[in-house]
């Protein structure tokens, strides 16, 4: 979806006329759906600090309800191994 920015905030450039988004002072972000739910992204991994990567943490509901998501983030790995060649002797 892309956002434009309104006033303080980002709001969808169509089709999601509820949708707006703020930036809070503590670095997160926090996107209100216009059907009381609020969803906040963080940076997740002080190993991705100034990368412009914020992932979903939360989904907060009307009445309390509450999705909290956690995130393991790893190093890719190789996994390549040495080709083993056989030689024979006929």
């Amino acid at each position: 979806m892309e956002l434009v920015q309104s006033g303080t905030g980002w709001v969808a450039r169509r089709d999601a006329p509820d949708l707006a988004v703020r930036e809070q002072s503590d670095g997160t972000w926090v996107a209100y759906d216009g059907q009381g739910r609020t969803y906040l992204f963080a940076v997740v991994d002080p190993a991705l600090a100034g990368a412009n990567l914020w992932l979903l943490k939360s989904i907060t509901g009307t009445g309390g309800s509450r999705v909290q998501l956690d995130y393991n983030i790893t190093s890719p790995r190789s996994e390549r191994s040495p080709v083993a060649r056989s030689t024979s002797r006929a």
